[in-house]
């Protein structure tokens, strides 16, 4: 007969009591062990510990783990919005990575309201997150606050100067040149650019970058930008009409997809033909810029990439608080390459 595997129930008849009772030690001392710390223990007391772990099929309580260390087997993950697509996939690329070491995301979302905000990360701190993503720089005060419980965080798609966390993103100058330089190859000598808001740090990369390139290739510059400070579809499509308006250019390089696609749309519905009145690139590669009625010329963000990166900086965080070991590492800022992907609105086929 072949060997019978413990069920899960068998699994949870065993307690942190029975493996201290089979090895001859005290509760406490199988809990230190547990904990996998800088406790003295003699050598034959963890090897009876080992065995009594093994004999028993003891699984520890990841509960009571994570009630030891201060903190659950839950990472919070602050966005803006899930409308933008570019979201979903960091957040994609975050479950990536934490599924497989055995965390759950707690998800939140803050609608650019610094109420909503503060009120989020305070959940997030209440719930003893074992960490927190979050896709842009929280205020000062709710940034000090954060410190003070000492949960680690990740600053994703969003530069923060001056801001002592972690930070994962993609090279925003390097993106805007080269699609910027794209549409200067074809040929296009009046470029316009549909910014976002300029106090966002990305953005006024990918702007500045924009006009850099156009001097470089004795262009005159045309800026718009819009003030809203997570920009839809609507504002793409308003700032291509304000655009359109007061200018004629021939092609437009946009600052994210979304307001991308809110230009695709305006032309559509006013007749004006892409690629051929107006070129457009955008920014970020979303999925619905390759679907087979927008194909969308943009930038790849690698917005799954970002967010696998950003969960690995934060297991590997984790590890370092769990070894007690001095960790000398000062907050990392990790930038991602870009990558133009051409498709049918620029003139490439």
């Amino acid at each position: 007969m072949g060997k019978r595997f413990p069920t899960v129930a068998a699994h949870q008849r065993v307690t942190i009591d029975d493996v201290a009772r089979r090895a001859g030690v005290s509760t406490a001392t199988v809990s230190k062990y547990l904990a996998n710390r800088d406790y003295y223990i003699a050598e034959g007391t963890r090897r009876r510990i080992r065995e009594a772990i093994t004999e028993l099929d003891y699984l520890p309580n990841a509960a009571a783990r994570a009630l030891a260390k201060q903190r659950s087997q839950m990472i919070g993950v602050v966005v803006p919005s899930i409308v933008n697509p570019y979201y979903p996939e960091v957040i994609a690329g975050i479950e990536d990575v934490t599924e497989a070491a055995g965390y759950t995301l707690s998800l939140a979302t803050t609608n650019d309201s610094p109420e909503r905000e503060s009120a989020v990360l305070a959940s997030m701190r209440q719930q003893r997150v074992a960490g927190m993503v979050l896709g842009r720089a929280p205020r000062d005060e709710d940034l000090a606050r954060i410190a003070g419980t000492g949960i680690d965080t990740v600053l994703v798609s969003r530069e923060s100067v001056g801001t002592d966390i972690d930070r994962v993103q993609v090279d925003s100058v390097a993106g805007a040149t080269m699609a910027t330089q794209h549409l200067i190859e074809h040929g296009h000598r009046r470029i316009a650019h549909i910014g976002g808001p300029q106090d966002a740090y990305s953005f006024k990369q990918r702007a500045q970058a924009y006009r850099d390139t156009c001097t470089r290739a004795g262009l005159d510059y045309i800026d718009l930008e819009v003030h809203n400070r997570y920009p839809t579809m609507a504002d793409g499509a308003d700032a291509c009409r304000r655009l359109l308006e007061k200018h004629s250019p021939t092609a437009v390089f946009v600052a994210n997809d979304l307001m991308a696609m809110g230009v695709l749309d305006h032309c559509n519905r006013n007749g004006i033909r892409v690629p051929d009145d107006l070129a457009v690139v955008g920014f970020d590669n979303v999925w619905v810029a390759g679907l087979p009625n927008v194909e969308l010329t943009t930038i790849d963000a690698s917005a799954r990439l970002i967010g696998q990166t950003a969960a690995t900086i934060l297991l590997r965080r984790f590890e370092a608080n769990d070894s007690e070991a001095p960790d000398a590492t000062g907050a990392t800022s990790t930038v991602i390459p870009p990558r133009l992907v051409t498709r049918r609105t620029c003139g490439c086929d």
